[in-house]
């Protein structure tokens, strides 16, 4: 943002809120991953395989606690509205819409589908940013998030 601001740099990524902060102080978004329906792995909850294998119980538990904290993120706009307003001393318009555009990115299921996944990760390996190719349905393991999604119904 600061350097946006001082006009060292002609365009930059931006995570939440700050997209929405520069947008509403003139600046223009040129791109978004919701505009491309783009979905990004920029979370999650991981553990060694060794975690699986010994306390499936507890890393059930963990994710159960994130739907959970999702399931209230989608139920309570206004208390969440007010939480980003005050957590990054930003206006209520500035919260709602960074609100909004968070929410839009978060999928039901916990989920983000092998195919797409696996798009991320070749693109990471193209890019040099990982050192060897990465095959998504050898290391992304649902099976757990799946048993917790179905006892939520």
């Amino acid at each position: 943002m600061q350097s946006l601001g001082q006009g060292s740099v002609a365009a930059a990524v931006l995570s939440l809120p700050h997209n929405v902060v520069m947008t509403q102080k003139g600046y223009r978004e040129i791109a978004s991953g919701p505009d491309f329906n783009l979905r990004s792995a920029s979370g999650g909850i991981a553990t060694h395989e060794a975690k699986l294998k010994k306390d499936p119980a507890g890393v059930k538990a963990v994710i159960r606690a994130t739907f959970e904290a999702m399931d209230f993120n989608r139920r309570e706009k206004t208390w969440m509205v007010n939480y980003i307003s005050n957590k990054w001393k930003i206006s209520a318009k500035v919260a709602e819409e960074s609100y909004k555009s968070w929410l839009n990115g978060c999928t039901t299921d916990g989920k983000i589908s092998i195919k797409d996944l696996q798009d991320i990760y070749d693109q990471a390996f193209a890019s040099k940013l990982i050192p060897t190719p990465v095959p998504a349905a050898q290391v992304m393991d649902y099976s757990l998030t799946d048993e917790v999604f179905r006892e939520k119904k």
